[in-house]
């Protein structure tokens, strides 16, 4: 698409196999990723893609509304790229293709276009938008070396990631929270990780628990408080050696009946 380093690419994209992939090509090529909520509206995606200088838009199609909209809203923003299956949309200023026909891209390309860019450890790799629970989202930018720092800190230190384990995440790629559970620790240490794109829920939960049998389950409050509340068995998680916790502080009362409920042990790591 001719971008250049450190141009931005924003991802409004459900968690599977496009999303990550597109977070690591974005890295591979020396571009920053900029993975966003998605539950934005227009609006709020648009302020967004304004401030951050988005060129690159990616999509999946149950959100190709709100980001459209918010697309024709920014004439900055030069390429859109649609996964899913569904028609494609008409932008106003934006170059439209399709998930397939943007990979191919890639592979038409030279030898030079695939090469990983030479990036240093200040080099930006990511921009994570805040909630804005104190005002408006802002952009807080990660640098390459931070990866490594936290897949070391925590992911090896604290969480012990082996590459027999397998993670599962309820929250999303799009917080940091996430895309270190389902990214960076388990990638950086051989393991496995188990994208859901589904909103999460306990009967979700308990279905890709029952079938991927994760070792590491991640979480945050409320939804540890839900799996408490809910009418699952209380061997639902007996994969898991570990639960994690983050987000926002765990009270203490709701780690100790998770662990007698479902026998596993919750760390809390804010």
């Amino acid at each position: 698409l001719g971008l250049r380093r450190d141009d931005r690419v924003v991802f409004v994209m459900s968690d599977d196999v496009e999303l990550l992939g597109g977070v690591l090509g974005a890295f591979r090529a020396g571009v920053v990723a900029v993975p966003v909520s998605t539950m934005f509206g227009a609006h709020e995606l648009a302020a967004i893609l304004a401030d951050c200088g988005a060129r690159v838009v990616c999509a999946t199609q149950e959100y190709v509304e709100a980001v459209t909209a918010a697309v024709d809203l920014v004439p900055e923003v030069e390429h859109f790229v649609l996964a899913g299956a569904g028609a494609l949309p008409v932008l106003t200023a934006a170059s439209v293709r399709s998930w397939e026909d943007f990979i191919a891209l890639g592979f038409g390309g030279s030898d030079q276009d695939r090469a990983v860019a030479p990036t240093d450890e200040d080099a930006w790799a990511l921009w994570l938008y805040t909630s804005g629970t104190t005002g408006s989202p802002k952009g807080a930018m990660h640098r390459h070396a931070n990866i490594r720092h936290v897949c070391r800190c925590f992911g090896d230190q604290v969480l012990g990631i082996r590459p027999e384990d397998v993670c599962l995440s309820v929250a999303k790629l799009f917080f940091a929270y996430g895309l270190g559970n389902s990214a960076f620790f388990p990638l950086s240490a051989g393991a496995t990780t188990v994208l859901e794109p589904r909103r999460p829920t306990a009967q979700v939960i308990a279905e890709r628990v029952g079938r991927d049998k994760p070792t590491i389950f991640c979480g945050v409050p409320t939804f540890f408080a839900h799996l408490v509340a809910s009418d699952l068995p209380g061997d639902t998680f007996a994969s898991v050696r570990l639960a994690t916790s983050a987000g926002e502080p765990l009270p203490a009362p709701l780690q100790r009946r998770f662990t007698e409920r479902f026998g596993v042990e919750i760390i809390d790591g804010i």
